[in-house]
């Protein structure tokens, strides 16, 4: 039923079995600007893209682009809360940008143990794996979930997925700190200062595995303990809108894509 007062549609639809898809509300308003910012920020990292088409595969291009479709089925869900397929579709669609995120960012931390030949064991396939896995549990554990006769299942899946995923971010999180340090000696062995895009982008990188733990952790209390509607908003979107802004702003595959031609340069 839809709220006139504060833009929100009650998401305590049923099923046949007289099962809650959604706990709390669909924020019409909210929802949809999510949707256009997502968008937005979509659209600038493309540009980018375009400017360096030699970059190597943007995840965290594919992220944004799935999290704008996603908020856009979110949003149809608020008028059509009776469709299953909406409600399966939208929490894919949202499940999955975090960890392409995070193997985006991650992504240039690799980038710089190559160029500089440093000797750090990032692990980027056990990563990688290790991302790809705790979203497939989610997304199972999230369609569980939805169903009455194994609702309880389903959420101690999607926990366990959770938890996969924050171990991951941990993990990414001390290599980066590792690489980072090596970095700085780099360049004052050269007895010189870092160069504030370096330290820009490591903030960025520092920034989103920070904000997606954060996210990580509200889901698994979400799952024990129900919240204001808003809290989705402020804990997910909003965290995830962060992130991709600092990504489209600092742009860390530019300053490889430099690099490397400054290197060819310099060879030829």
């Amino acid at each position: 039923m839809y709220n006139i007062l504060n833009n929100t549609v009650d998401r305590s639809y049923h099923n046949g079995n007289n099962h809650e898809y959604f706990s709390g509300d669909l924020n019409r308003i909210l929802t949809l600007a999510s949707a256009v910012v997502y968008t937005v920020i979509t659209i600038v990292i493309l540009i980018e893209k375009y400017k360096y088409p030699k970059s190597s595969i943007n995840y965290v291009l594919i992220g944004s682009v799935s999290e704008s479709i996603g908020y856009f089925v979110r949003f149809a869900a608020v008028y059509h809360t009776d469709s299953f397929v909406l409600y399966v579709v939208q929490q894919v669609l949202i499940l999955i940008p975090p960890n392409l995120i995070t193997f985006g960012w991650y992504n240039i931390v690799a980038k710089v143990v190559k160029e500089h030949y440093y000797n750090v064991n990032l692990s980027k396939g056990k990563v990688r794996l290790g991302l790809i896995s705790s979203s497939i549990v989610q997304i199972i554990g999230s369609y569980m979930y939805s169903k009455a006769d194994t609702r309880i299942a389903g959420r101690a899946i999607v926990i366990v997925g959770l938890f996969m995923t924050t171990i991951v971010y941990i993990i990414c999180f001390i290599c980066c700190c590792r690489v980072y340090s090596l970095l700085r000696q780099e360049y004052k062995m050269k007895m010189e200062n870092l160069p504030t895009i370096w330290r820009l982008i490591f903030f960025g990188l520092f920034l989103a595995i920070t904000l997606l733990t954060i996210r990580s952790i509200y889901r698994i209390i979400h799952y024990f303990k129900r919240f204001h509607h808003l809290t989705f908003y402020i804990f997910d979107t909003l965290l995830i809108i962060i992130i991709l802004v600092a990504w489209s702003i600092l742009y860390p595959t530019k300053e490889i894509h430099q690099n490397n031609e400054d290197n060819y340069m310099q060879i030829a």
